[in-house]
């Protein structure tokens, strides 16, 4: 909702400011109180901005066509100046908009570029000047926390910082607000692309209403959902298990490994480790 809402600002903001340098909104322009940098397309059709949502960077590119659908959890790669970086996080389909949390590397590419050309699935290529984008950034950011090394995970090269990708989903499931703990929130390239795939453990959450039960009701007795959002099917998967971990193989590709209980280990274990390979259309059991 809050995205939506910030979109309907700079749907207006850009139909006046096509081909301008990078522009810096004020508190008093935005539904969200929240300072923002932006930049129009060449064709002056859509926009690439930055913000920030509590106290963590946050970059969407919006203007594309709405199309119905629940929000889902998406990419979108932004080059700038040949360097290649992907955005793994939220798509609003009924408002043509892609949002994520961007790296540090990215953050200080786009300060520093040219031209920044970005892709989300299945959509055109926008191309959006980045003159004057080093100041708005700044302006925008400046009561943000840091995206650093020590505070992300790595995937591909590529950092993640400790904004919630699964929020909406999250709120949706707790009807309001929430606590995720540390680690509930995994990436890694799980299917069959070079795009990190989203693991949310909902042991690890909690909602403010406590009604909703252990992991918004995604909780048994003994295990915890484990849901995977994957990039390639647009699809997720849901497994049960405990204490999930994202193994590194070979070639940069990654597997998820949870802890399962008895009766579903070998030998009539008490516990034991199950890794999940991608078979081409989901994830499968190799014990």
């Amino acid at each position: 909702m809050y995205l939506r809402m910030i979109f309907l600002v700079f749907s207006l903001l850009c139909a006046k400011l096509a081909m301008a340098d990078w522009n810096f909104s004020t508190t008093s322009h935005t539904v969200l109180e929240s300072p923002t940098a932006f930049g129009v397309s060449v064709d002056g059709a859509r926009s690439l901005a930055l913000t920030c949502v509590d106290g963590n960077p946050l970059i969407f590119a919006h203007g594309y066509p709405a199309v119905p659908g629940a929000n889902r959890q998406d990419s979108f790669a932004i080059v700038v100046d040949g360097q290649s970086f992907t955005v793994t996080g939220e798509h609003a389909p009924p408002d043509g908009l892609w949002s994520g949390a961007p790296t540090a590397d990215l953050i200080a590419a786009l300060k520093k570029g040219r031209i920044a050309d970005v892709t989300p699935v299945r959509q055109p290529t926008m191309r959006v000047p980045l003159k004057g984008s080093s100041i708005a950034i700044d302006a925008a950011l400046e009561r943000c926390a840091p995206v650093s090394r020590s505070q992300a995970g790595n995937v591909g090269g590529n950092s993640v910082s400790k904004t919630v990708l699964t929020g909406a989903l999250i709120a949706q499931a707790c009807a309001g607000d929430y606590q995720i703990a540390e680690g509930a929130e995994l990436t890694g390239q799980l299917d069959g692309d070079d795009k990190p795939d989203i693991m949310l453990d909902w042991a690890g959450v909690s909602c403010a209403d406590a009604s909703k039960g252990r992991g918004a009701g995604r909780c048994g007795i003994n295990m915890c959902t484990i849901e995977v959002f994957f990039t390639q099917t647009q699809k997720g998967q849901q497994l049960l298990g405990h204490k999930p971990q994202i193994l590194q193989r070979a070639f940069g590709k990654s597997a998820l490994r949870t802890l399962a209980l008895r009766p579903s280990c070998p030998g009539g274990a008490l516990e034991c480790w199950i890794d999940w390979r991608w078979n081409g259309t989901e994830l499968e059991a190799v014990r």
